[in-house]
């Protein structure tokens, strides 16, 4: 096994933002794929009521 530096508490702390970030973006890339298509692109209704 080889020796690896103690990194510093910045990288440390940049290493935890990415991490976070990526979480998120995941979660919310499975809630967006959970839900389905968006309702407005299901419903045909006319856009002039008055016809």
């Amino acid at each position: 096994m080889r020796f690896v530096p103690v990194k510093s508490e910045e990288t440390q702390g940049a290493a935890i933002v990415f991490r976070i970030r990526e979480l998120l973006i995941r979660q919310r890339t499975q809630t967006i794929n959970a839900a389905g298509p968006p309702v407005h692109a299901a419903c045909s209704a006319p856009s002039d009521p008055a016809r």
